[in-house]
Parts: structure tokens; sequence; C-alpha cells
């Protein structure tokens, strides 16, 4: 029972890791590459109110003014909608669920007006991690929950069109059902080529468990396994 066990929680770890990892490779890819499934959709009254959905990836931003949205770095124009139809794409774990970010979280890290705030989500086949940005009116007045990375591969990234800011807040449930998911690909093909084995030792007479010759006994002698 204990080996079963740890054997459970090395596969969820395993999971867990890749889970990871194809949330990471989804934020490294370039908005070229994002803009292949892309669909983009936008509020038609202020504040602004963009919704990205592209595979592996949901994209919210609000702006305080008219001119920007990142659905023109899409290079398409995108879908105008009303509220309604806007707020059916936010999640629940979403601040944009609980109103507009621009006037429930007014302030900037430098407590000058916020100006812009987004939120980029990752993962597959359900949404796992997921980072916030909020801008003020300066450059350097910004904040991200982003894992911050040193500023030569910050560039390094950037010049071969990658994208830089990697999530770590955990999207629940979606970060269990990813880890399970990935968990379980992974326990497949080992427990296939287990019970092979196992069925191979009976039909040769060993005992499926350590491979120990039974005889004439159902109850093998050298591990007690029936």
């Amino acid at each position: 029972m204990k080996r079963r066990a740890t054997k459970i929680v090395l596969f969820l770890l395993l999971g867990a890791i890749i889970n990871v990892a194809v949330a990471w490779l989804f934020a490294l890819r370039p908005w070229s590459k994002v803009q292949e499934t892309a669909r983009s959709y936008v509020r038609s009254t202020k504040p602004r109110t963009t919704v990205i959905i592209a595979t592996g990836e949901l994209y919210l931003g609000q702006y305080g003014g008219w001119a920007w949205s990142e659905a023109y770095v899409l290079n398409e124009t995108p879908k105008f909608v009303d509220d309604a139809q806007l707020s059916s794409h936010f999640p629940y774990w979403s601040a944009f669920a609980h109103g507009d970010p621009l006037v429930t979280q007014s302030q900037s890290p430098e407590g000058s007006r916020l100006w812009q705030y987004d939120e980029t989500a990752f993962g597959w086949p359900a949404y796992s991690l997921f980072y916030q940005s909020a801008h003020g009116n300066g450059p350097s007045d910004r904040s991200s929950t982003a894992i911050a990375l040193p500023d030569s591969l910050r560039q390094l990234l950037a010049r071969n069109n990658f994208r830089f800011e990697f999530p770590r807040t955990p999207i629940f449930p979606g970060f269990a059902i990813n880890t399970i998911f990935y968990g379980a690909i992974l326990w497949l093909p080992v427990a296939g080529l287990g019970a092979l084995r196992r069925r191979r030792r009976i039909k040769r007479g060993l005992c499926p468990a350590c491979a120990y010759p039974l005889g004439e006994s159902d109850v093998c002698t050298e591990c007690g396994k029936a």
C-alpha cells in the first residue's frame, strides 16, 4: 500500500512539472504563433476591454483610453461586443469577473491613476497558471506577478521574437486537472508494461510479483504473494 501511494505521489509530481512546463511554453511563444488560433473580442464602450482566446492562452486587458488594444497586436479586426457577451468570457478567478479593474483597482504601484490592467492565463487542456500586470502613468510605474527574468535573458528572448513573462499563480481546479491529466499519461504506459510483464510471468509459471518459480503452490514461497 505504501509503495502504491509513493508511485501515485511520484506520478502526480511529474504531472505537475509537465503542467508548469506546458504553461511556460505557451507563455514563451511569439505573438505570431498566438495569432494562428486567436479570437479577439473588444467591448464597444469605455473603458476599452479586450479578451483574446487562443490555444493554451487567455488574455484579458482593460485600458483607460480608446487608442490601443492588445487585439491590434494580432493584426486582426477584433469583434466588438456588448458587456453581456464580453463578461461571458471572464473566468471566476479573474478580477474582471468582479467589475472593471480600472475602477476596483484604481491605484497604480506608485499611487498614480491606473490606466492599464491585464491578466494572462496559460495551460492546456485547462488554464493552470496566470499573471497580472498593472500600469500607471510613468514607464517604470508597473507591477506584475510574472516571474522576473534577468535583463540579459529578457533581451535575448525579445531579440528572437519570444515573449519573456512567465506565470506563477496557480488556477484551481485547472492546475489540479492538468496535473492529473499529465500524470495519467505518464502512468498508462508504465501500467501497461507492468500488466504485460505479470501476464508473461503467470504463463511461465512464475510469481507475477517477483518472478520466482511457483511450482505447485498458489502462494509464492519467496515473496508471499498469492
